[in-house]
């Protein structure tokens, strides 16, 4: 049986480009009626693992995301309540030197951080928003704070608040780069290829077996869809051989040159 369909290597397929391909493959097929083309059994079996494969990326993502939010916003209330322990020590001390800095900054430190515990994650944001704002565009208080010692500590909470504020997207990004458990990303990942391939299969039978069906229609929007990651993924081949040619060339001039010598 010759088959038709664009063989697309997706084990050489890189990680981000597997969900793409396993996805536009689904949406070709459904689009037109796996049932109709009798191959819907293979067309549940690829999008069951496609879903396991993506739900694990998710939740791990997400589990990632969760913990990562949970260490900041501890870590936020810590330098929050330091900031206060050491105004209010400073307050008590009155020390000559830090005298006007800390009648200048302490205001602006208990309006927008005392008793921030018992407010909600909303609040808590606002208002250390607010505190830091104020401090960055006042050339004053960013000198008032470093006399008084916390500038290293608004600045963390400036870090913290860019991670954790409405639309950043650092966090994400960040525990999107680390790592899914190895062994379960590589069997959902073969389990997804493996099925993939079942459903090619499938459809390249399924059009020699049934030629009162038109397939060609759906082949031919597979083939389209395939034919850029085909290209890629065997041009990344190339590419990767002729590197190790050229590679082995060299390795082989030098042990030439130096038995020669």
């Amino acid at each position: 049986m010759k088959k038709i369909i664009v063989n697309v290597t997706l084990q050489k397929a890189r990680k981000s480009e597997l969900p793409t391909i396993v996805s536009g493959v689904l949406d070709i097929v459904l689009k037109h009626d796996p049932a109709l083309l009798k191959i819907e059994g293979f067309y549940s079996k690829l999008l069951e693992m496609y879903q396991q494969l993506y739900l694990l990326k998710q939740k791990y993502t997400k589990q990632l995301l969760d913990d990562e939010v949970r260490t900041l916003r501890k870590r936020r209330l810590t330098l929050i309540s330091t900031i206060l322990t050491q105004i209010t020590a400073e307050q008590k001390a009155d020390v000559a030197s830090l005298r006007a800095a800390v009648m200048l900054i302490s205001p602006v430190v208990n309006v927008h951080l005392f008793n921030l515990v018992r407010k909600t994650l909303t609040e808590i944001h606002d208002e250390v928003l607010h505190f830091t704002t104020k401090i960055k565009e006042s050339e004053e208080l960013m000198l008032a704070a470093e006399a008084t010692g916390i500038k290293v500590y608004v600045n963390d909470l400036i870090t913290i608040e860019d991670s954790l504020g409405v639309g950043s997207t650092s966090l994400r990004d960040n525990n999107s780069k680390r790592r899914i458990p190895q062994l379960q990303m590589l069997n959902a990942r073969e389990s997804t290829i493996n099925a993939y391939y079942d459903l090619m299969f499938a459809i390249e039978l399924a059009r020699v077996e049934n030629v009162e069906i038109d397939y060609y229609e759906m082949i031919a929007a597979l083939n389209e869809f395939l034919v850029p990651y085909q290209a890629k993924i065997k041009s990344r081949g190339t590419r990767s051989k002729n590197s190790a040619k050229k590679t082995m060339t060299v390795a082989m001039s030098t042990t030439t040159s130096a038995t020669a010598v």
